[in-house]
């Protein structure tokens, strides 16, 4: 693992830029039928992992949409419990 060491008491300040990771996207992804309302995910990766996961929420009964790398997943219609085969949803 790499480090930066900073010398000198100047402020630092600036931007990175963070990629998504689907290890933590799908489990984010799941949680959001645990909760009331709207459920924004930032830097959400486009990966057919992502995509699987989003299909089945929208078979559970939520409702999924993306704009680029930001879903909104809204769970409050939730109305099935079981979770089908690759080839139903």
């Amino acid at each position: 693992m790499s480090k930066l060491l900073v010398k000198g008491r100047q402020k630092l300040s600036g931007e990175t830029y963070v990629q998504g990771a689907k290890n933590s996207a799908l489990p984010i992804l799941a949680a959001t039928i645990l909760t009331k309302g709207e459920n924004v995910i930032y830097n959400c990766p486009e990966l057919s992992d992502v995509d699987a996961s989003s299909r089945i929420l929208r078979y559970l009964g939520c409702e999924v949409e993306r704009y680029n790398h930001t879903l909104l997943i809204k769970g409050d219609s939730v109305n099935r419990s079981d979770i089908p085969d690759e080839r139903e949803v």
